[in-house]
């Protein structure tokens, strides 16, 4: 074979080796032709590029009205309040009042137990919320029975209620969860449910 010939196939069966040899290591790196330098891909390049926008796009809690959960509950409140507008007016100090009051300690607790430092004392919050939302729930209901309310108005509200419940229940586990991953701190300095599609 010729001169040239040899070259070729040595840089073929150069190629080669570093081919397998690559597969050695993680992926996205490989090693350059020179057989010394490492680097990274084209592809696995873009990648950090991606991530990085997402997490940009990402919104970061800052306090509790990033909350999803205490935006819904604040909902709830002006909704209870529109609603109970049309009640009559001896229910001034029954149901609406009652009514009014359960719709308010919904967001409120929220806030109050995201503005605790202990997880446990955030849960506890969480929990009166979740109360207050099925002590609302059957307010709604004896409302609907005294045709104060109509039937799609209460099933409205009834929805909004429950999806307000699940979340809470939701956020409490998650926060066990995170307790139980880190028992040694039970002091949060920051929402530790950043992560939640409710957070």
């Amino acid at each position: 074979m010729t001169e040239g010939g040899w070259r070729r196939v040595e840089k073929q069966s150069t190629q080669e080796e570093l081919t397998v040899e690559n597969k050695k290591y993680n992926p996205g790196w490989h090693k350059a032709e020179d057989g010394e330098r490492f680097q990274k891909t084209t592809q696995e390049n873009k990648r950090p590029h991606k991530a990085l926008a997402d997490d940009q796009n990402k919104k970061t809690i800052q306090n509790f009205r990033d909350l999803k959960v205490w935006q819904l509950g604040k909902e709830i409140v002006v909704e209870a309040y529109k609603l109970t507008q049309a009640f009559p007016s001896e229910e001034l100090y029954g149901l609406i009042s009652q009514m009014r009051r359960a719709a308010v300690s919904i967001p409120c607790n929220i806030s109050e137990g995201h503005s605790r430092r202990a997880t446990r004392d955030y849960q506890r919050f969480l929990g009166i919320a979740a109360g207050s939302c099925a002590e609302l729930e059957t307010q709604v209901e004896v409302a609907l029975e005294l045709s104060y309310l109509k039937t799609t108005a209460c099933e409205n509200i009834m929805g909004k209620i429950d999806y307000e419940r699940c979340m809470l229940r939701k956020l409490i586990s998650k926060l066990s969860e995170s307790a139980i991953r880190q028992p040694s701190s039970s002091i949060q300095n920051k929402e530790p449910s950043k992560n939640l599609s409710f957070g």
